[in-house]
């Protein structure tokens, strides 16, 4: 069985139609020129690594929840200042309609705002008042009714507002 080659002069040979290869001395550079290395394609993913591949998904959902959590934290402020928007709206509007309140009750007692704002003092938080108590507070002491009785030397106590 004949494979091919057979066995000459300089080694083995073809015994096809091929010219023989050039001599060593032929194919190595001229000395002092620079060698070329042989380049070979590079594998964009050679034989992946199962814990770099976790660590890369770990770092995408890191970086996913880092994201969501900077959108919820726009969003709580976001509530907070809408929030704080709304309570001083509500207590702007709840001051007024107090407000409209008392001037209503100062007509119908037939005071004039100048008199209460003279016997205000400023309200302490501590002492908790009903409206009655308030306005008993800074209304005028009522004119005692004319009655056959000996008039009382000491006044009745009021509820201080402090």
């Amino acid at each position: 069985m004949e494979s091919g080659y057979s066995v000459g002069e300089g080694g083995y040979e073809s015994n096809h139609d091929a010219p023989p290869p050039a001599p060593v001395s032929e194919r190595l550079p001229p000395t002092g020129s620079p060698v070329k290395k042989r380049t070979y394609p590079q594998n964009p993913n050679p034989n992946p690594n199962p814990s770099r591949m976790m660590l890369h998904e770990e770092k995408k959902k890191k970086n996913n929840l880092q994201e969501e959590l900077e959108k919820l934290k726009a969003y709580y402020h976001e509530v907070c200042h809408s929030l704080a928007t709304n309570q001083e709206k509500f207590n702007s509007e709840l001051w007024e309609e107090k407000k409209n309140v008392l001037l209503k009750n100062l007509e119908k007692f037939g005071v004039t705002s100048d008199e209460v704002f003279q016997r205000y003092k400023p309200y302490d938080s501590r002492t908790e008042l009903t409206e009655e108590e308030f306005l008993s507070n800074v209304l005028p002491d009522p004119k005692p009714k004319e009655t056959g009785l000996p008039e009382k030397t000491e006044k009745p106590k009021i509820a201080s507002l402090w």
